[in-house]
């Protein structure tokens, strides 16, 4: 039997790992675009999050939902961004940098004494 705790976590994942036609989206309507819809995702995520009735399980759904979906938008515009500014040469040391970084980042948030 599937928990709730799951239910909730799994529209997350979906919006974040799942989706594989943001790139056309990023090319259509541009990085910077892309980039801003991030940020207001995200924002909508975490307000919807901290101001939701803490019993609604739809709209705590709805906020994961939302925060997959504004992260999965950062991560297709901003490797779109890193791609345009570095050169052939470069680009996959760079890139690699730049996801060992993130890694770390969210590692030691994970491990931070505030959680």
């Amino acid at each position: 039997m599937v928990s709730i705790q799951s239910l909730e976590v799994i529209p997350k994942i979906f919006w974040r790992f799942s989706i594989d036609k943001l790139g056309v989206l990023v090319d259509k309507i541009g990085r910077t675009a892309m980039s801003i819809a991030s940020g207001v995702t995200l924002l909508c995520a975490g307000l919807l999050a901290a101001f939701a009735p803490s019993d609604s399980k739809v709209l705590l759904i709805v906020a994961l939902s939302l925060l997959g979906l504004g992260w999965n938008f950062g991560l297709i515009s901003g490797t779109a961004q890193i791609v345009d500014s570095t050169e052939p040469s470069t680009r996959t040391k760079t890139q690699g940098k730049i996801d060992v970084l993130v890694a770390l980042a969210g590692a030691s948030v994970a491990l931070s004494p505030v959680w």
